[in-house]
């Protein structure tokens, strides 16, 4: 690059010498002004520069702080510093009290002997460090007269040093990264290489130019010949058009911002304005530095459409200073990948539906550039981990600097080694993942949050409160964690936006509401401090380890903070004390097992004090040992408070029912309510046998994904598939997605795909009343397949989304024109004493609700219920029940969030499996759809219901030698026993959030070991036989090869871990064909 570089620089300005390189953009005066510079100009300025700097006694290597402004004169200085063989480094100028300490900490690191300034920093800079500057050579870079003529190029290569480029700070004090000229000559390549068919000739951008996008931009300008359009930053700050003005104004084919100033656009530009732009000359919109997210592209998609936007015109890359800027990129394909939240908190990278209740969405990064090597490191043991864990992003290239500045030697970041890889790898501190060749990024190191052993970010924290409470959307949010009475605890920072006014008491209510069912935990402290208060770098990103160390301190301007408000004794929250023996020990237990700082209530829930998911199991087993008494989880849920559970300690005690007291609410048999409105049409006719238009809810989960690929390939029908989105475009990729995860999809699907975004726990399904009458008369057949599967929160947790969106779906079925409706429930409706020891038959009017024991079954038999109103009124309805749905034959891919395949890996987890009869209905997912769609098109399956459950039924104990078999070192031990290793267990146990059901034992109709086992039912499939007749289906036995792969799967997944007796597991693995 030493050489191309300047020659490049020369050439344009001979060939090209009108040809203009710079436009600084001024807003000064309130209206826009332009001044221009040629690269006939530029190259005489800048060896002007060069000449000057030499004779006032630069050599080779001198460092030069440039200090920024954003004018014309700051390239000039970054130029001429090159041409005389000097290393630049560039920083804001000095003109706040953060920039002035930096000022001084750059001069003392880098050694500068001379400071380039323009008119706009001479004041600044002279306020900033008379002691400092007085020993450092002072130059106003418009006073530089040398005769350009007189200029010699410098003797400089590859591996001279270019410039120091100090990092940004946000989780670190500023380091200097040396950027040598080979280091920016291959980047510029990559960049090029990457943009060579469609060449921009102008660019425009507002970054600063001392931020190491700004800084690239120019250099990558000058490299292409291109024209570079300047803004200062505060003109996009104080008015987003201008950004966009500017581009529709110099026809910019190439521009750059972060997700923020995207969502700054959408949100502030009135849409008066927009008539006024023209951006469809944009090529290249590089959106970079932060966080990335579907809904910011896609709303700004929207918005600007009529401008002539695209959302093709998004790119995504990855980049830090270490590596010149450039890592990695994604070019007109913006990806999105949903994956499992639980697992992305145990390192695990697992892609998910939609519908998930863990689901969470990340954007690729695009591939790694050129000859850079990406690696995914664990962080501690410095393996190299595969493709679907997550762990610390290293680098190896060209583009990797050699280090920091006077820290070669005593700096590791550049020294990473791996095993069985040559040469030293860049820890970038990024935490990532690899996935089908592209990069996705994670979170920073330094700023993880590990809770009960998962590891949480606080851009995770910051998306899910924007999304859950609308007041936050303008606010900043960060979160850490500090180790506060020998446990993690996380402070959430809310920074307050200007003008808005706030009930703070309100907002911790709904805070910690998001928190505990999205992250199972509540933060110690919300501290709200004032707008713009956080510390930040000198590119705006939040500072959050100096945040920290500022709470620490009591520094941060608070306006208000939860913990503060409880430890001064807030005189509106009235304490209630414990009235009776049974409250003073609950009391004690919750003090025990969360020690608050503030005094606690009786009526505080257990979540808002600093309860989490785990914490409520331990409170289970704590209650167990105090009182030898067992509380079913749903009930400790139902209402957690001291007071609440006291009574149900109390009543179980006295042998009285806890059903009476376990809610005020309504029985489960009054809950059976279907409104009145809901009546079918009974006059049209039905497309029963080849339906043309399904309505499918559930579509982005793992039965959704098995009925897609079914109702593809045994229909012609088009399948309207609702997802829980705010546009198609976006559901449309989760559905893909999600199939692709699966391994449902086939290209030939997409054209019958019609995505229908909407939320099944809002009325309407999520849609507008004309986009449901219009769906109503459009579809012929239901399959309402959606529903939240969770085996510990209560009825009231679930009733929203499992019987409130099934009341929704009859409401569609029943609207306008006739339709059949095919409902899937779960054969666990059958768990409740009146079916003890009986047959199962699958026409069963399911009369009594009393005695289940889990919340969820409660749920599905209050669908079940309402489906049956429906049919009475006459709606043509068909009900399904699943038994325990497992991975499919042929690929053997399944989650890990249901009760068999938690319970199958905390066996292998603890090495032991309980030596009981317990039966397992194993029923592959492929069977369960293509069953459900072929008996959904027999006439003769209308009205009646029909029991999925696999005849080939395996007891614990025989999928314990299956597992011992495969490779699995596991003893056969008895049930006490293995109770007792679960209790014992950590969180990291695949079992633990389920452990309270295997403690509620206390009599027969609450034990889990004797409900599956002597106690269950027999289930009747006589509808099942005889409606799949001829048709072919047929579910697989329960046996060696089926259970091997669904091993092979779990262990590839990262579910569990490899076999230790590897050779023994191979064997097998070839037996059941998936080696």
């Amino acid at each position: 690059m030493e050489v191309k570089f300047i020659e490049r620089l020369k050439e344009y300005a001979l060939n090209s010498p009108m040809q203009i390189a710079l436009t600084f953009l001024n807003y000064a005066a309130g209206d826009r002004s332009e001044l221009n510079v040629t690269y006939t100009e530029l190259y005489n300025r800048a060896r002007a520069v060069a000449v000057s700097l030499i004779e006032e006694g630069l050599k080779t290597g001198d460092r030069v702080v440039v200090l920024s402004n954003q004018t014309k004169e700051n390239v000039f200085a970054i130029l001429g510093t090159m041409l005389a063989g000097g290393v630049f480094t560039i920083i804001p100028s000095p003109d706040n009290e953060s920039r002035k300490q930096r000022f001084k900490s750059v001069l003392e690191s880098s050694g500068a002997k001379f400071i380039l300034y323009d008119n706009l920093s001479e004041e600044p800079m002279k306020e900033s460090g008379k002691g400092e500057i007085a020993a450092v050579k002072n130059i106003n870079t418009a006073e530089c007269n040398g005769n350009p003529n007189e200029w010699i190029q410098p003797e400089i290569c590859g591996t001279s040093l270019l410039y120091l480029q100090y990092t940004s700070g946000s989780t670190s004090v500023p380091k200097g990264v040396m950027v040598t000229y080979g280091n920016m000559y291959y980047s510029l390549e990559y960049a090029k290489y990457c943009i060579k068919e469609n060449m921009p000739e102008v660019l425009v951008f507002w970054a600063p130019i001392f931020h190491n996008m700004g800084l690239f931009t120019v250099f990558l300008d000058l490299y292409i010949g291109a024209r570079c359009v300047i803004m200062p930053p505060d003109a996009f700050l104080e008015n987003p058009l201008n950004w966009l003005k500017a581009v529709s104004d110099y026809k910019a084919e190439l521009t750059m911002a972060p997700n923020s100033a995207f969502d700054f656009c959408t949100k502030y530009i009135d849409d008066a304005a927009l008539a006024s732009l023209d951006l469809s000359t944009l090529k290249f919109v590089i959106n970079g530095s932060e966080p990335i997210t579907h809904k910011t592209l896609n709303s700004f998609t929207q918005k600007f459409r009529k401008c002539g936007f695209e959302l093709s015109m998004f790119c995504t890359g990855y980049g830090l200073a270490e590596a010149t800027c450039v890592a990695s990129g994604a070019l007109h394909k913006v990806d999105f990948k949903n994956i499992d939240y639980d697992c992305k908190r145990k390192n695990k990278f697992v892609l998910c539906g939609d519908d998930s209740p863990s689901q969470m969405q990340i954007a690729s990064m695009g591939r790694v550039i050129g000859n850079l090597k990406a690696v995914i490191v664990d962080p501690e043991t410095g393996r190299e981990l595969g493709d679907n864990e997550i762990g610390e992003i290293w680098l190896q290239g060209e583009t990797v600097s050699g280090g920091y500045w006077n820290q070669k030697e005593q700096d590791t970041t550049f020294r990473g080694t791996i095993k069985n890889r040559k040469g030293f790898f860049l820890k970038t501190g990024d935490i990532g993942a690899l996935y089908d060749g592209e990069l996705y990024i994670i979170g920073r190191l330094k700023e993880v949050i590990i809770i009960n052993g998962h590891n949480l970010y606080s851009q995770d924290i910051e998306k899910n409160l924007k999304e859950a409470v609308p007041a936050l959307r303008l606010c900043s949010i960060i979160s850490f964690s500090k180790t506060i009475g020998g446990k993690e605890r996380v402070i959430t920072c809310v920074e307050l936006a200007a003008g808005a006014r706030h009930d703070f008491k309100d907002l911790e209510g709904k805070i910690n509401e998001s928190f505990s069912c999205v992250f199972s935990f509540t933060p110690y402290d919300i501290v709200f401090v004032e707008e713009r208060s956080l510390p930040r770098t000198d590119n705006g990103k939040i500072q959050i380890i100096k945040s920290g160390e500022l709470y620490d301190t009591g520094l941060l301007k608070t306006v208000y903070s939860t913990k503060a408000s409880e430890l001064s004794g807030d005189s509106s929250r009235k304490i209630l004390k414990p009235q009776n023996a049974y409250e003073e020990r609950v009391m004690e237990i919750f003090t025990r097992l969360l020690e608050p700082e503030a005094e606690i209530s009786t009526d505080d829930s257990f979540f808002t004090i600093g309860g989490d998911s785990l914490a409520v199991t331990q409170l289970a087993s704590m209650i167990k040992s105090e009182f030898g008494t067992v509380i079913p989880m749903k009930y400790i849920l139902e209402n957690p408070t001291i007071h609440a559970i006291s009574n149900c300690i109390q009543l179980e005690k006295e042998n009285k029912s806890l059903e009476a007291y376990y809610t005020s609410k309504k029985t489960l048999a009054e809950e059976c309510r279907l409104d009145q409105s809901i009546i079918p049409d009974l006059q049209g006719a039905l497309q029963i046998g080849n339906p043309e238009n399904v309505f499918l809810t559930g579509s982005t989960g793992f039965v959704g994904a098995h009925l897609i690929a079914s109702l593809m390939d045994r229909t012609r029908a088009a399948v309207y598939c609702h997802v829980r989105s705010k546009n198609q475009e976006d559901a449309y990729k989760r559905i893909i997605d999600n199939a692709v995860y699966f391994n449902c999809w086939k290209e030939e699907y997409r054209e019958r795909i019609v995505p229908v975004p909407g939320e099944l726990t809002k009325p309407m399904l999520g849609m507008s009343e004309a986009a449901f009458d219009q769906l109503s008369r459009v579809i012929d057949t239901i399959y309402h397949n959606g529903a939240m599967l969770n085996f510990i929160y209560p009825y009231s947790y679930l009733r929203n989304i499992n019987v409130a969106g099934t009341e929704e779906c009859l409401r569609l079925a029943c609207r306008n024109r006739a339709k059949v409706f095919n409902h899937i429930s779960t054969f666990s409706v059958f768990d409740n004493p009146s079916h003890f020891r009986t047959v199962a038959y699958e026409n069963d009017s399911l009369e009594s609700d009393k005695g289940y024991f889990l919340g969820y079954t409660e749920s599905k038999w209050v669908a079940e219920k309402l489906v049956r109103i429906a049919g009475e009124r006459g709606l043509k309805a068909c009900i399904y029940r699943p038994g325990e749905i497992t991975g499919a034959v042929t690929s053997g891919i399944w989650k890990m969030n249901d009760m068999v395949s938690r319970f199958i890996a905390a066996c292998i987890q603890m090495e032991a499996v309980p030596d009981i009869s317990v039966k397992v209905h194993i029923t592959p997912v492929d069977y369960i759809a293509a069953s459900i769609v072929y008996l959904s098109m027999q006439k003769e399956s209308i009205g009646n219901a029909f029991n999925l459950v696999n005849e080939s039924v395996k007891t614990v104990r025989e999928i314990g030698e299956y597992i011992r078999s495969f490779g699995f070192n596991v003893r056969i031990i008895p049930y006490e026993a293995w109770k007792q290793l679960l209790v014992e267990a950590g969180s990291e146990n695949a079992l633990k959030l389920l452990e309270p059901l295997f403690l509620e034992e206390k009599s027969e109709e609450e034990s889990i070991l004797r409900r599956y086992a002597d106690l269950e039912a027999h289930y009747d499939t006589s509808n099942v036989l005889k409606g799949l007749g001829n048709s072919g289906i047929s579910c697989a036995p329960v046996d060696e090869k089926l259970m091997f792969r669904y091993l092979d799967h779990f262990v590839s997944a990262g579910y569990i871990p490899a076999p230790k007796n590897m050779e023994r597991s191979n064997g097998f693995k070839e037996l059941a064909h998936i080696s």
